[in-house]
């Protein structure tokens, strides 16, 4: 809830917001080398031409969004209106990357019944 994520934040202590801050930096890497590795891997194992294969930076985005909100909170100080949001792009984050799996399996079993 926001109420959570404003609680979080408030609690932290300056020494642990700045390891989460530099936490969240190399967050930022991972999300960047996971987003290319799933986009390499669709268009390397998927072969097809249709637009699911952009569905591979789609956890990646939220996965961004996400991250920034977070550094903007504790760049700035946590208020109700900078978490809020914060859930619901955490959730699109999973769901879209369960929704990417998914895809990507119906992809490999539909290639391989063809074959």
């Amino acid at each position: 809830s926001n109420q959570f994520a404003l609680d979080f934040f408030k609690g932290l202590s300056p020494e642990k917001a700045e390891a989460y801050k530099i936490q969240e930096i190399f967050d930022l890497f991972l999300i960047v080398s996971y987003t290319s590795l799933s986009f390499f891997s669709f268009k390397c194992f998927v072969h097809t031409k249709t637009r699911a294969i952009w569905t591979s930076f789609w956890p990646g985005t939220f996965d961004m969004i996400e991250t920034n909100l977070i550094l903007f909170n504790l760049r700035n100080g946590a208020t109700e209106a900078s978490v809020y949001g914060l859930g619901i792009f955490t959730l699109l984050k999973w769901v879209s990357g369960l929704i990417l799996i998914a895809v990507f399996l119906r992809h490999l079993i539909r290639e391989r019944v063809v074959r």
